[in-house]
């Protein structure tokens, strides 16, 4: 599923790309956030995930200007 691109001038809505798949990874593993997340933060990334985590077609990005 392709998620239309919303562009304002206070916010960036687009879809999930392979590109953001390390800083998704980076937010999980982080101690703060992951007091709230269910999986359990990886001190190495497994190459097999990684590939998973950019094939997600259901996760969006956002930026608030």
């Amino acid at each position: 599923m392709q998620i239309e691109t919303i562009d304002t001038k206070r916010l960036y809505l687009r879809g999930f790309q392979k590109e953001d798949a390390v800083f998704a990874i980076s937010i999980w593993n982080d101690p703060e956030m992951g007091e709230y997340l269910p999986d359990e933060a990886m001190v190495e990334i497994d190459e097999t995930y990684l590939k998973e985590i950019e094939n997600f077609e259901f996760l969006v990005c956002l930026t608030i200007r």
